[in-house]
């Protein structure tokens, strides 16, 4: 192990062993703890990229290549739920906030989302209207293929899923929690949330309803 290696490996255990204190640190308007913490794990990940590219001339094709006998990192950085990271096939760095979300282009501005994301104390006041959040979109997907194996095309509008019409009902009735999350349907079919209800529709998966409530 050269030292460039060694400097590597030490500062990661460093930062990614340290980062999960910020679970503790109660949320304020922005959880700056957790914003540093994501910066610098990222930004340690990027010199580890640097370095496997020096050494091989090539990029790391996944996370593993970065972590293998702990060549570069010791292990990849995740601080769940705030935020976590991939690596594309071409060495991208990639983070998701918050952790399970879809992934971005990862940068230090990108890491402010994470100050955002509910503190682990008050992610337990909340776990009701998560669970809430993501059992209401199964139940709407579930429908949402049911629709589709019956009339060969996806719904068009949320009425087409709770209409008696299309060989339905397949919804007795539209999920909404108007204070914590509302769904949408797009005219293809596309589930959408909107969580918190303050902010815009997305397509949905399951990271997003870490922001119900």
């Amino acid at each position: 192990m050269n030292h460039l290696t060694k400097w590597l490996a030490a500062a990661t255990f460093f930062v990614v062993t340290s980062a999960p204190i910020a679970n503790s640190v109660s949320a304020t308007p922005l959880n700056k703890p957790v914003v540093a913490s994501c910066q610098a794990d990222g930004a340690t990940v990027e010199v580890a990229i640097e370095a496997f590219k020096a050494v091989t001339g090539k990029s790391p094709m996944n996370e593993q290549a970065l972590t293998a006998k702990g060549a570069y990192l010791l292990r990849w950085p995740k601080n769940s739920p705030f935020y976590s990271f991939s690596l594309e096939k071409n060495g991208a760095l990639r983070v998701e906030v918050p952790a399970g979300s879809e992934p971005k282009p990862f940068t230090k501005a990108a890491c402010l989302a994470a100050g955002e994301v509910h503190s682990a104390t008050d992610w337990g006041k909340r776990s009701a209207q998560i669970s809430a959040c993501k059992s209401d979109a199964s139940v709407v997907q579930t429908a949402i293929q049911a629709f589709i194996a019956v009339n060969n095309a996806p719904p068009s509008s949320q009425a087409q899923l709770t209409s008696a019409n299309f060989g339905g009902p397949y919804l007795t009735n539209w999920p909404s929690h108007q204070s914590h999350y509302s769904f949408s349907l797009t005219s293809r079919g596309i589930l959408m949330i909107t969580a918190p209800s303050t902010s815009k529709a997305r397509k949905y998966h399951d990271g997003l309803c870490n922001f119900a409530g």
